[in-house]
């Protein structure tokens, strides 16, 4: 589920993992990150936050930009996570 307080907690991480503060008020859910800087390096930073965070876990073959590419995408694998363990 799509919440106000996922949608922050994500901005702010990635805005401190590419070092923007311009993400925090104008990232949309569906930009694309890659654009914004959010290299390989930095996507394993994002998911390590994110697993702190949201207590759960990624597998290697999920490491992937195309499961980390926008905000939609990470809120997507947030919830399947979630769903997962219910």
């Amino acid at each position: 589920m799509v919440t106000d307080a996922k949608i922050l907690a994500l901005r702010q991480a990635i805005s401190e993992i590419l070092g923007r503060d311009d993400c925090l008020a104008s990232l949309g859910e569906d930009e694309p990150l890659h654009p914004l800087g959010l290299d390989s390096v930095k996507l394993i930073n994002l998911v390590i936050m994110i697993e702190k965070q949201f207590a759960v876990t990624f597998e290697d073959n999920e490491l992937l930009n195309e499961n980390f590419g926008t905000l939609r995408m990470i809120i997507g694998k947030i919830d399947e996570k979630l769903g997962a363990r219910a």
